[in-house]
């Protein structure tokens, strides 16, 4: 979590690496896949503060019909920490109070005192997921922007989209929804 208040660079490669076909992709790419899925992010975070007036995530959710969620207990496994999930064909947004809390007890022990409690700091999450909410009801999924070669065989070949460009994409919309600085804490 600490890695999403750092500049989009470090961010977008933090997620370019734990993309399972990192390995993949060119070096020579990174950069400009970061600035374009971050771009659709802002983007779009612009294009739906336009259209409906709030910078305000619970809003969003009312006002696209959304259902919030909010369960005390996640997933926690020793590398693998899940805060919220975005269903599609529920429209439901999911947040888990304890990992969303033991993720902002880890940035204040840290000295990070932006967000003071789970009520403000719930706020980054929802709109993460709006985000792929609105992949997948109007923009498309920006996972699918780039296509990586997995397998080739002869004239064949099996390629894939690049999740963490999904990611990248939901982190600059948050940010710009949220007018969060991008580049500092």
């Amino acid at each position: 979590m600490e890695k999403f208040f750092g500049n989009r660079n470090a961010l977008g490669l933090f997620e370019l690496q734990n993309d399972p076909l990192f390995s993949k992709i060119p070096s020579a790419n990174y950069h400009q896949l970061i600035d374009k899925a971050w771009s659709i992010g802002r983007n779009t975070a612009d294009k739906y503060y336009q259209q409906y007036g709030t910078r305000f995530p619970e809003e969003l959710v009312k006002k696209l019909g959304l259902v919030l969620t909010e369960k005390k207990q996640g997933f926690v496994a020793p590398q693998y920490r899940i805060c919220s999930e975005y269903y599609s064909n529920l429209r439901q947004i999911i947040l888990y109070q304890d990992t969303i809390t033991g993720e902002l007890e880890k940035l204040q022990a840290k000295g990070f005192i932006k967000y003071k409690d789970y009520t403000e700091f719930r706020s980054l999450f929802i709109a993460h997921e709006i985000f792929h909410h609105i992949e997948c009801h109007d923009i498309g999924l920006t996972s699918k922007l780039d296509k990586l070669t997995v397998f080739r065989l002869g004239p064949w070949r099996i390629t894939s989209g690049i999740r963490a460009l999904s990611e990248i994409g939901a982190h600059g919309f948050t940010k710009a929804l949220l007018n969060l600085d991008e580049e500092t804490n």
